[in-house]
């Protein structure tokens, strides 16, 4: 089947609705010893997901993922 982003369906439906978007990433380790990073997502200077994961690019996808189910209701409008 088709993999969807999560990152590119919000990056679009911010452009469209003209929302500026942020991903923070920092080091967010674990006690395991195991490299972790974090991810905060905002859009208009409001963190709508956080997440963390053992790569960047998943981190932003779990945070992506949980910003779309957030808004799902207003991307779905468009």
């Amino acid at each position: 089947g088709k993999v969807i982003s999560y990152k590119s369906l919000v990056i679009e439906w911010c452009q469209k609705e003209k929302k500026i978007f942020h991903f923070d990433i920092f080091d967010d380790n674990g006690n395991d010893g195991q490299k972790y990073f974090g991810v905060k997502l905002s859009i208009d200077d409001k963190v709508v997901a956080k997440s963390r994961a053992t790569s960047k690019k998943k981190a932003e996808e779990i945070a992506s993922k949980r910003a779309y189910f957030a808004f799902q209701e207003k991307i779905n409008k468009i």
